[in-house]
């Protein structure tokens, strides 16, 4: 039996999140992807004895089962379409989907509405209409949160897709991320990252500028590699760093270092094939001036460790000063990716040697 099924990304992250279906062999069909303004919704047809595996999804923030899709609704008198074709019978069959709970005498539940633009119809009308109809026809439930069951409509196109909520909080957030810290990566984009660095077991694996870690912990759960480590110039990001890999069992170097110095590196020159970093932009890390000197320092650096195949993979939003720089060192390059971070859209750079 099949079921639909939307997952929900960072913009951008779509389809490299069907990528990774790919490469840990979900089976899937029928996938289209839906822009929201601050994310992406992606649909696709799966068995129901695959969903089990849906959630080992690193790349992914939250997981739905689909209970209809694509309504139009254009005016406020569309929106009765929402609550027609027997939707009370479908959310009870679609509930067997959750995970079971203590028996409770009461429900919670809350809609919540994803869209792609402001629209003469309002968030509130399609959450309204959906919620009346709820307590309408289950009487023991109570619109309130902490919701027990959560309906999210993504509201795209001008079409209507109502889901209801599989995963929780906890699935996108990560155990390991004691302590949070400004500009570090989300690990749904680390693991993007990842994924797009083709992830290998021969992998020597460096992030030279790993901040608090989450490149370095998020590509052990990618899999084996023959090693794994990096470091950063910040003392403080590298204490956390090395806290939030305790938790994890494979084994990762960190040190604190400048990796634009080649003797902070001298110990893995000719080993590392991948070197996968976050590397610093924005206003907080500089002007144009000190990024373009950081970042011709760092790749002159980064090069010389490769091996005689190795690869660097960059994400980065100062396209220009990157290419500048990588012109000027006569780099072959080219860009593979863009995807959104903390609203800002930013390339991934593959470098080969």
């Amino acid at each position: 039996m099949l079921a639909r099924i939307a997952i929900v990304t960072a913009p951008g992250i779509g389809k490299i999140a069907i990528e990774e279906l790919v490469f840990k062999k979900i089976p899937y069909a029928d996938a289209i992807t839906l822009p929201l303004k601050t994310q992406e919704v992606t649909l696709f047809n799966i068995k129901n004895e695959h969903i089990k595996n849906l959630f080992s999804l690193r790349t992914v923030e939250d997981i739905f089962i689909i209970l209809f899709e694509g309504v139009d609704i254009k005016k406020k008198k569309d929106l009765i379409r929402l609550i027609q074709n027997n939707l009370k019978d479908n959310i009870l069959s679609k509930l067997t989907y959750l995970p079971a709970k203590k028996k409770k005498t009461t429900t919670n539940f809350w809609v919540f509405v994803k869209q792609d633009n402001d629209r003469f119809v309002h968030r509130g009308d399609i959450s309204d209409i959906i919620s009346n109809y709820i307590s309408k026809y289950f009487k023991k439930w109570i619109k309130r949160e902490p919701a027990d069951v959560e309906l999210w409509a993504f509201y795209a196109k001008q079409k209507v897709t109502l889901g209801i909520r599989l995963t929780k909080i906890s699935f996108r957030q990560r155990k390991y991320k004691e302590i949070e810290r400004s500009g570090s990566l989300r690990p749904t984009l680390a693991s993007a990252l990842i994924l797009l660095s083709n992830p290998k077991p021969d992998d020597y694996f460096i992030d030279p500028m790993c901040g608090v870690g989450t490149i370095l912990i998020e590509r052990s759960f990618w899999g084996p590699t023959t090693f794994i480590g990096g470091g950063d110039i910040d003392e403080r990001a590298v204490e956390i760093a090395k806290d939030n890999t305790k938790s994890i069992n494979t084994h990762i170097m960190i040190d604190c270092w400048d990796s634009t110095i080649f003797s902070a590196l001298k110990d893995h020159h000719g080993k590392v094939n991948k070197i996968v970093t976050n590397i610093p932009f924005g206003k907080k890390f500089g002007e144009k001036k000190e990024l373009k000197l950081l970042y011709t320092k760092a790749l002159n650096c980064w090069y010389k460790v490769l091996s005689t195949e190795g690869e660097i993979f960059l994400l980065t939003s100062q396209n220009k000063i990157i290419e500048s720089v990588l012109k000027e060192i006569a780099m072959n390059y080219k860009k593979i990716h863009s995807f959104s971070v903390q609203g800002i859209y930013s390339t991934v750079y593959k470098i080969i040697k």
